[in-house]
């Protein structure tokens, strides 16, 4: 329903697959639920299902798969492309969430800001008003934005963004480095393709100038424990579910480990309209981790209950039209037969809730033995394998460079080497893994948003380092879950605690 009447929309729900022409040349697959945003028209010839529209001196192309919404209110004007959930709000709408994004625009950038917070999704925004035009990501930039050196070109892909500049030439760090480097992506804004760059998350971009300005995170002023971020914490995730299940059940990733226990646990209020599935690759051999998934997998559908398929992949994607175009979506290669096999055997027109993200409250890298200062060397020295050669010159200097243009600096409460792992690692790499299955399904990762991020990161580093709140998310959803060992090991349910859950940052909280 319509936050007021003075507010105009302007709706493109998205697309169904049943309405799409397929090409035998799988060209209906290029590029999907992607978009482009220039300065001059294009003509993408991509099909009847992506649309054009005006936004002031710009032009949007975009795969009609992905929702759009555009709202207008008094001066200004709001761009939401993508899925989204707003749980303090109650919606899964993408129209009435951009009603209340376009209201609190009006009203000033901190007021946008702070509803932006509350977004879950992956989705791009896009506000203008008199002062510009600036465009954002989702959260983590599960969404991505490729740009050039002049916001002339915006794109969902860097190669549309490449060959829409016309000069899709190999950057200084080509494909081939990934695999020379032993690196899981690229370092700083770099991309495959030269001139062309990431926005990465906690950063807007300038339409007009090409600046880049830094719109988060808000600082962490409260140290609590765990047991309370996840009781704060367990309405936004369920809810999230529980709207989304209102347009179509969802598709449930089920493996063994912790991040998908956990959502197992938060799917309980839908777990009988849910379709739970796992991938397995038998030609892999008995040692492959998705054959011990699968047994898993099975092992909890059997116990609660569940609606659970097997979504087998038979081998490597073989070369053909499907291989070519995604190929062209993204050059990585992460699990391309495991995307086709999705399109294939999985039913069409649901949303793919992932186990994603939830590593950024758990200290990754001081798991892994990092301290002190967190400097442009140290995170190249994050990039490479570590054990392999000291990373080269260029790779410090493009982090360097990063961080100069993002102003990458931790805010009070915040750990910098968490804020790394969030900007970098998961909108450089995990967001290529989801382009990747675009063929197949969109994605929506329950805790995608600031505000989700700011409570699991309010926790003391010793219990993130050991993932105890989503320890207490099981507990508070489902304990039983636990019942079947994690990861191949018993985990436990935590208790009740009863000692005092919260305190200012610089002290203790306990639980």
């Amino acid at each position: 329903m319509p936050v007021d009447e003075d507010v105009q929309l302007s709706h493109h729900p998205a697309l169904r697959e049943a309405d799409i022409t397929p090409s035998p040349d799988q060209r209906h697959l290029l590029y999907a639920r992607g978009y482009l945003l220039t300065r001059t028209p294009v003509d993408l010839d991509l099909g009847e299902h992506w649309g054009r529209l005006r936004l002031g001196d710009r032009h949007l192309t975009w795969d009609r798969r992905t929702p759009l919404v555009l709202a207008e209110h008094q001066q200004v004007t709001v761009l939401l492309l993508g899925r989204v959930v707003h749980p303090r709000r109650g919606t899964a709408d993408p129209a009435v969430v951009a009603e209340h994004l376009v209201r609190a625009r009006a009203r000033g950038r901190e007021a946008y800001a702070r509803e932006l917070d509350e977004v879950v999704g992956r989705y791009v925004v896009l506000d203008r008003g008199p002062e510009g035009t600036t465009l954002q990501t989702d959260a983590a930039a599960m969404r991505s934005c490729y740009h050039d050196e002049t916001a002339s070109v915006l794109a969902s892909h860097s190669r549309l963004a490449a060959e829409t500049v016309g000069d899709p030439r190999p950057s200084h760090f080509p494909v081939d480095w990934l695999r020379r480097a032993r690196a899981l992506t690229y370092p700083g804004r770099y991309t495959d393709f030269a001139g062309i760059h990431l926005l990465t998350p906690s950063t807007e971009l300038r339409l007009e100038d090409a600046r880049i300005s830094r719109t988060g995170p808000l600082p962490v002023t409260e140290l609590v424990s765990a047991s309370l971020a996840a009781k704060r914490l367990l309405p936004r995730l369920q809810d999230q579910l529980t709207l989304l299940a209102e347009a179509a059940p969802p598709l449930i990733s089920l493996t063994g480990g912790l991040d998908s226990r956990t959502t197992l646990a938060l799917s309980r209020p839908i777990a009988d309209r849910a379709e739970y599935f796992t991938f397995v690759r038998p030609y892999l051999g008995a040692d492959d981790d998705s054959v011990a998934d699968l047994r898993t997998a099975r092992e909890l559908a059997a116990a609660f209950g569940l609606h659970h398929t097997t979504v087998p992949v038979e081998g490597p994607l073989v070369p053909g039209p499907l291989a070519s175009v995604m190929a062209r979506n993204i050059a990585r290669q992460h699990g391309r037969s495991v995307a086709a096999a999705y399109r294939e055997v999985l039913p069409p027109d649901r949303v793919h809730v992932r186990s994603n993200l939830y590593e950024v409250g758990r200290a990754v890298y001081l798991r892994r033995g990092y301290r002190g200062e967190l400097t442009p060397q140290v995170m190249a020295e994050t990039l490479v394998a570590r054990g392999s050669e000291p990373p080269e010159p260029a790779v410090v200097e493009a982090f360097e460079e990063w961080v100069e243009v993002t102003s990458f600096a931790a805010p009070e409460g915040v750990d910098a080497y968490d804020m790394f792992y969030w900007e970098h690692r998961m909108a450089a790499w995990l967001n290529s893994h989801l382009t990747e299955s675009d063929i197949a399904h969109d994605t929506h990762i329950l805790v995608n948003s600031r505000a989700i991020f700011r409570h699991l990161l309010s926790v003391s580093q010793g219990q993130r380092r050991w993932g105890k709140v989503f320890d207490h998310l099981v507990r508070l959803s489902w304990p039983e879950v636990y019942d079947l060992p994690v990861n191949g090991r018993d985990r436990a349910v935590p208790e009740e605690p009863t000692r005092p859950a919260a305190g200012a940052v610089g002290g203790s909280a306990a639980g």
